[in-house]
């Protein structure tokens, strides 16, 4: 009940700035324009007897009123429907993804709006998942939860990481100093059996160096996460987001239960 009474809400905000914007801003700033260039409109007592009548015919005027108010507020729907966030506060720096994005739409040159997240406090360089963000920073211990479950995933990765053995290679043959054909041939043979087996082990010790320095990456993350907690405990960390929370090309189909989904579930 509460989602859908804040999406009406917000709805009802969005109509009536886009009716301030087209029938007061608007209307203003022409006027002042003109008024600086020297100019004024005039309306002939003709112009005015129509505008007069079509004002009367309340049906209709309203309908426009409408219309254009709603046009004018779909200028603007980046602020409304958006997984960006408006706002967003990490130790006193602040952000607005939106504005940026809906800036990048509307001028000639590209306005970047992605936010690494290992700027604003989370342990990885990718997108900020902004609904996850706002959970992290209003219920006390989410984001505890996560650290928690960072931790267990690096001792998952220990663990399996200590049940490995580490592959290697014989020593490699040595070039005999003297050209005797039989050194040299045995050289080339024990040659070929060391290639052989260094391709042999080539995957299972890229493997092993992958997952030593997941290892490694991981541990730093986890490091990261446990000094950044105190800033979204404390109140150093918030994020504001548009009335409905998701962007057009999301899908909503990893949520629980059967589709279709109501709006704002989460």
């Amino acid at each position: 009940m509460i989602h859908h009474f804040r999406t009406i809400l917000g709805l009802a905000v969005a109509l009536g700035l886009g009716y301030v914007v087209a029938h007061v801003l608007l209307p203003w700033t022409i006027r002042r324009v003109l008024k600086l260039l020297g100019r004024e409109i005039r309306l002939s007592p003709i112009w005015r007897r129509r505008l007069q009548r079509f004002r009367s015919i309340r049906r209709g005027y309203w309908a426009f009123v409408a219309i254009t108010s709603a046009f004018t507020s779909s200028l603007f729907l980046e602020f409304y429907i958006n997984d960006q966030a408006l706002l967003i506060v990490y130790k006193g720096k602040w952000a607005s993804p939106a504005f940026r994005q809906w800036a990048d739409l509307w001028l000639p040159w590209d306005v970047p709006h992605f936010l690494p997240a290992n700027e604003w406090g989370l342990e990885h360089e990718g997108p900020i998942k902004y609904r996850e963000y706002q959970r992290y920073c209003n219920e006390p211990g989410a984001f505890a939860e996560r650290i928690r479950s960072a931790e267990k995933m690096l001792e998952d990765s220990r663990t399996r990481f200590a049940e490995m053995e580490e592959p290697k290679l014989p020593p490699e043959p040595v070039r005999p100093e003297s050209d005797d054909p039989f050194d040299l041939e045995l050289y080339e043979t024990d040659r070929l059996v060391w290639d052989a087996e260094k391709a042999k082990l080539a995957d299972k010790i890229r493997e092993y160096e992958f997952r030593r320095d997941d290892l490694v990456e991981q541990a730093a993350l986890v490091e990261t996460l446990r000094g950044n907690e105190s800033a979204f405990e404390g109140g150093q960390a918030w994020v504001l987001l548009p009335v409905y929370p998701y962007g057009p090309g999301e899908s909503l189909l990893d949520l629980a239960g059967r589709p279709p989904h109501p709006p704002l579930t989460e």
